[in-house]
């Protein structure tokens, strides 16, 4: 499952590896021209990912997590029980205060 496909940097390479992909998009637009550009093991569906309850079977999660929805889109993944595995980028600050991790001086 692929949170924000938008305009598939991550949704088409993943495509070529031939596995079932669903890719949720909420913006209308973006989402058919991203369904047009995939394969048939490629589903694209048009919502919130707030608003869609995660799937009941195994699966990855993947993610390029919006800064503005970061900590509710996590809680919202977190709260799911079947996924196995999540990939997903965040803003650096974001990252850095969840790891705990120490600002450096640049």
């Amino acid at each position: 499952m692929e949170i924000g496909a938008g305009d598939g940097a991550l949704t088409l390479p993943m495509s070529r590896s031939g596995r079932p992909i669903t890719a949720i998009e909420v913006d209308p637009k973006r989402a058919r021209r991203l369904r047009q550009r995939t394969p048939s093991h490629v589903t694209v569906l048009t919502h919130d990912i707030l608003r869609t309850p995660a799937p009941t079977h195994p699966h990855v999660v993947v993610g390029n997590i919006p800064f503005h929805l970061t900590t509710a889109i996590l809680r919202h993944i977190l709260g799911g029980t079947h996924w196995h595995t999540a990939a997903l980028l965040v803003q650096w600050e974001v990252a850095r205060r969840r790891a705990r991790v120490a600002a450096r001086a640049c």
